[in-house]
């Protein structure tokens, strides 16, 4: 997986929780343009390794958060982890290269997007078949996001299982709303789903 150019920060992060959902193994590398690189070390989905500059572990954390702009790439053959490193949880780490974002920059909930494939249903609701979801978002984003919604539709369902929790549907209406990247289409977007799917949340 190597960016095709410069991601903003947003878009970094958002790679990020993708592989990190995909319970991948590697390094991920943040390559700036002025020649640095940040890496983080993924084992089966987990950051157990993070560096930046002469910076380890949480300091290299904290300072991986404020780039504003890099390319990612992810090797899944490397781990260029050298020595232990006490990180808190993947969620946590998540949290805190989000938490400085700015206000038009929020990616989708942290928690969610790694615990949902794994988390219960709620009490007692049924749950969505994984092709109706599909049918339903490709069909109300295509407004907003032409060709590509076919796409990112397919990308964003293809590691979930064939019947699908109501977090694990709210996660990827979450994230179709960051492409759609307008307020008003977003809330629109969310409404039409919504009904179609006869969710009530």
């Amino acid at each position: 997986m190597v960016s095709e150019g410069i991601m903003n920060h947003q878009q970094l992060i958002r790679g990020l929780i993708k592989l990190c959902r995909e319970k991948v193994s590697g390094t991920v590398f943040f390559n700036i343009e002025d020649g640095n690189s940040a890496r983080l070390v993924l084992n089966q989905g987990v950051i157990c390794w993070a560096a930046f500059k002469e910076l380890r572990g949480e300091p290299a954390i904290d300072a991986i958060s404020e780039i504003s702009a890099a390319r990612l790439k992810f090797n899944p053959i490397l781990k260029l982890a050298i020595g232990e490193q006490q990180l808190p949880s993947t969620p946590e780490v998540l949290k805190r290269l989000n938490s400085y974002a700015s206000d038009e920059e929020v990616v989708p909930t942290i928690t969610d997007v790694v615990s949902a494939p794994h988390q219960a249903e709620i009490g007692g609701d049924r749950p969505f078949r994984l092709d109706q979801v599909r049918d339903v978002l490709e069909q109300e984003s295509v407004e907003y996001l032409g060709p590509m919604a076919r796409l990112l539709c397919g990308d964003y369902l293809k590691s979930l299982p064939d019947n699908l929790s109501h977090i694990q549907v709210r996660h990827v209406m979450n994230t179709l709303i960051q492409d759609i990247n307008d307020e008003q289409k977003g809330e629109r977007f969310l409404e039409r789903v919504r009904k179609a799917l006869g969710i009530h949340w």
